[in-house]
């Protein structure tokens, strides 16, 4: 994922400064074709009112077999005829928050929050369908050196002078399916300052290799980019618990200069479950920019368009 480097004001100024240039500028509003609760994008032709790459929401009617992606479960299933009940396409029938570890939710459990712990940032959540994940972690002062150990079915200790690490090329990857613990200890000479521990899950291969057809068949529907993140991608990680890659492909949208308030809103949430408050509240204020900027094309379109129909009235 894109490492967004925190201690450093002037390297994150520059970031989100690169990604939000030009913002009052012109530029095409995100919106949803039609006002609904979407649930799933089409995959399949044959239906006269749902073409391929179109958005399937609660209570419509379908004339025929479908093959969909479904937001709620982030798999494609085939839905028959008729009306898509209320928990169609696996919505959940609650309509309250749902727990957390369900499969509708993040489930990002604290960890090193307490000043007595070293906190660890990257890999954010528990699951993760990285083999070679990126670590970081806040940095402790007075430290001169971190040790990374990993413990499982895959072990290895490498040691740093930075608060980050990418996966160590001459290390044996995770395992689909195996379960990691990680640990990472700052140290001041031979002293030992703090620690911090997580334990991270990767997904079996059979449930990676369905949410890569998944992406695969979204990408292919050539969709906006920005719609097909917030709702297709996002909802396909959303739905294994994979807040790491959500945050990654958000921020991949941002760097690519983005323009949709939604995506910066998405990721600004995303970063503040994983309690990077400071990093949500420039992702805000740069969403409140763009709301801005699109409410006043809005604007200026409306009163562009004006004279036409009032001429076309007088005609």
């Amino acid at each position: 994922m894109i490492y967004l480097e925190k201690r450093n004001p002037f390297l994150l100024i520059g970031l989100f400064a690169a990604a939000i240039v030009d913002l009052l500028a012109p530029q095409p509003a995100y919106s949803i074709p039609r006002q609904c609760i979407p649930i799933a994008y089409v995959l399949s032709d044959g239906d006269r009112n749902f073409k391929r790459g179109s958005l399937l929401c609660q209570g419509d009617t379908i004339q025929q077999s479908l093959t969909v992606l479904c937001f709620a479960t982030g798999k494609i299933v085939a839905l028959g005829s008729g009306k898509i009940p209320p928990t169609g396409c696996g919505l959940p029938k609650e309509t309250g928050p749902q727990a957390c570890g369900t499969r509708f939710q993040f489930c990002v459990r604290p960890r090193g929050t307490n000043a007595a712990n070293l906190q660890i940032l990257e890999p954010y959540g528990s699951n993760t369908t990285k083999l070679r994940p990126r670590f970081s972690w806040r940095s402790v002062p007075g430290a001169t050196s971190y040790r990374v150990r990993v413990l499982g079915t895959v072990s290895w200790s490498v040691a740093t002078a930075q608060s980050q690490l990418a996966y160590p090329e001459n290390q044996p990857a995770f395992k689909p399916g195996g379960a990691y613990r990680i640990v990472i200890t700052a140290h001041r000479e031979n002293q030992t300052l703090l620690s911090g521990e997580q334990t991270i899950n990767v997904l079996p291969q059979s449930r990676i290799s369905e949410i890569s057809r998944a992406i695969a068949a979204l990408q292919q529907l050539n969709l906006d980019p920005d719609e097909a993140t917030v709702l297709g991608i996002d909802s396909i990680y959303r739905a294994s618990g994979l807040i790491d890659e959500s945050i990654g492909a958000l921020a991949a949208r941002v760097k690519a200069g983005s323009r949709s308030a939604q995506v910066y809103r998405l990721l600004s949430e995303r970063y503040r479950l994983v309690g990077e408050d400071e990093m949500a509240k420039q992702l805000d204020q740069a969403a409140q920019r763009l709301t801005v900027s699109e409410s006043l094309d809005s604007q200026q379109s409306a009163d562009q368009a004006a004279p036409t129909s009032t001429n076309a009235l007088q005609k």
